[in-house]
């Protein structure tokens, strides 16, 4: 099944015909502008098929339910963790990932505040976050994957920007959350183990789409960094329960990094972060290498590319857990882990 028929939805013709008079409009208005949000969400947005919505749902569900007790890592953040990590695949660790399409720092933060509920303390418990470099302009309410919000607005509680926004997707997202809570069958443990399954896709990607997909993200750098107080909340509740925050910058590949280099701002990717960060171990895997079959697109890797890194992201897990322990990373502020195709001596750089 095709994205473009994934996310048709059978809608009343007059919606549609709305939407359609309406996204002229948004060509004269600014993006975060009140009028130009209102616009953009309300009035041009689509939710997507409702079986595409159950198997975005089915995912926050299993990350809320079927949550395993005895982790030692939880993984949060967006697109670029939920389809780049799979736990199952760690060796030596236990993983959890509860990333999402389009979770920016808010989305992750509230993930996380209902996850520590069900996740007893222990010693060198990790929380890694991806760190996406637009993810401090990022609010998901008003990027294509905004149903995101609504799903977890029903199963979290999470709040709105918008209230008037979001509430027309209410109604249909809470049917089929209470559609799929009460399949008996299901099992989110053995289905999803943290890894959300993703179509194969072996054509090239055309250069103006990877041109594209680039600038998308390098707009939004633009913006001013109005998030970074979830990622001070996050860093304080994560204190509070005595584990570690970790960020992780995801890979990329090579067209991508191409496309990206291309740039002027290349250099500025991890400015707006400021001195948010500051303090926290990061390891940058952004540019870590991976054959070509690992990827299913130029942000997202395959089922059996997630598997190879995270197998390879594991052995510099442990090497934080274990300077955590001695209490001798976190006092050197600034350093960088750099994943190397040499994946067996972990080593540090400055930034």
């Amino acid at each position: 099944m095709t994205a473009k028929k994934r996310r048709k939805s059978d809608e009343p013709i007059l919606i549609r015909l709305r939407r359609e008079l309406l996204k002229p409009l948004t060509l004269f208005v600014s993006r975060r502008s009140k009028i130009g949000r209102m616009l953009r969400t309300r009035g041009c947005k689509k939710l997507p098929s409702n079986d595409f919505l159950q198997q975005a749902i089915e995912r926050a569900v299993a990350i809320v339910d079927g949550l395993d007790p005895h982790i030692d890592v939880l993984f949060i953040g967006s697109s670029h963790i939920q389809k780049n990590i799979a736990p199952a695949a760690f060796q030596t660790l236990r993983g959890w990932n509860a990333g999402v399409s389009s979770g920016d720092l808010k989305i992750s933060t509230e993930i996380y505040k209902a996850l520590r509920q069900k996740w007893p303390k222990s010693e060198g418990q990790c929380v890694v976050l991806g760190q996406d470099f637009w993810l401090p302009m990022t609010q998901a309410e008003y990027t294509y994957e905004y149903f995101q919000t609504t799903i977890l607005h029903e199963l979290l509680g999470i709040s709105y920007r918008s209230s008037w926004l979001m509430r027309h997707a209410e109604k249909t997202c809470r049917k089929i959350i209470n559609q799929v809570r009460h399949i008996e069958s299901w099992n989110s443990q053995l289905k999803f183990r943290g890894l959300m399954p993703m179509e194969s896709e072996t054509k090239a990607i055309p250069q103006e789409k990877v041109q594209a997909r680039v600038q998308g993200h390098l707009k939004l750098l633009t913006f001013e960094p109005t998030e970074l107080k979830w990622l001070q909340e996050l860093r304080n509740r994560v204190a509070e329960d005595g584990r570690t925050l970790i960020l992780l910058r995801p890979p990329h590949r090579e067209d991508y990094l191409n496309a990206l280099n291309q740039s002027p701002q290349r250099d500025l990717l991890w400015a707006k972060f400021g001195t948010a960060a500051e303090g926290l171990p990061v390891i940058d895997a952004f540019q870590f290498p991976l054959s070509p079959e690992s990827w299913n697109d130029m942000d997202h890797l395959s089922e059996s590319g997630a598997t190879l890194f995270t197998r390879a992201l594991e052995p510099y897990l442990l090497k934080l857990r274990k300077q955590i322990d001695k209490n001798t990373f976190c006092k050197d502020f600034g350093k960088i882990i750099l994943m190397s195709e040499d994946c067996s001596n972990p080593h540090l750089t400055t930034p």
